[in-house]
């Protein structure tokens, strides 16, 4: 099944892995395998996540404070987000 990043969740997903880096080397690495890992559990249970309405949900990083927010569709997925949980919630509603 396609995953399809949006551009500004892309952004959030590089910059979050660029800052784990610079703070300690490996790290950005370990923050984007946390972030594969969700998106290949998701892609197996597409209604794992957290329900947050208007058939988007949310599922938290292990390791890391951040979410991937996505849109489960039946040809694929649409990742809206990669929030860090002190974000302002649903900052990345317009993204639909």
């Amino acid at each position: 099944m396609p995953v399809v990043f949006h551009p500004e969740a892309l952004w959030e997903m590089q910059d979050a892995a660029q800052a784990y880096e610079d703070q300690n080397a490996g790290f950005g690495h370990k923050f984007l395998g946390a972030v594969e890992e969700a998106i290949e559990l998701l892609v197996r249970f597409p209604s794992s996540g957290r329900d947050l309405g208007d058939d988007i949900r949310s599922h938290s990083l292990r390791r890391f404070p951040f979410s991937v927010v996505y849109e489960a569709h039946h040809d694929g997925f649409c990742i809206l987000a990669v929030a860090h949980h002190r974000r302002a919630p649903g900052y990345w509603r317009e993204r639909r």
